[in-house]
């Protein structure tokens, strides 16, 4: 989906909470330093993405940036990093493998 020339990846509807999915892609050999200087990138461009929405009127209450990183390498990294950028909504990094127990979870949660 396109809002203001900005591509969102995925908009998930949970009744009446919205969820914005930015999945990416970085590089796996890349030095410590640099890896957590992408990571960061990529937390920069999600809450980027979070105002873009909002900016077109879509209502969001949290953002996900699914990452190609195991989680073990997230949690190591995760301690270096600090915390997320503070945005208009909670944003949260999260490995590949750990999107399908996370959204199922989310899921579960709005059918309540």
């Amino acid at each position: 989906m396109k809002v203001s020339g900005t591509e969102l990846d995925f908009l998930v509807a949970q009744g009446p909470n919205n969820c914005l999915i930015e999945c990416k892609i970085n590089h796996q050999l890349k030095e410590r330093p640099q890896l957590l200087a992408t990571l960061g990138e990529n937390l920069l461009q999600l809450d980027a993405h979070v105002r873009a929405a909002q900016a077109a009127g879509i209502t969001l209450n949290s953002a996900v940036c699914v990452v190609n990183h195991t989680r073990n390498r997230i949690a190591a990294l995760r301690r270096s990093m600090g915390a997320c950028p503070v945005s208009t909504v909670p944003m949260k990094l999260l490995s590949y493998q750990d999107f399908i127990p996370w959204i199922g979870n989310r899921l579960a949660q709005s059918r309540n």
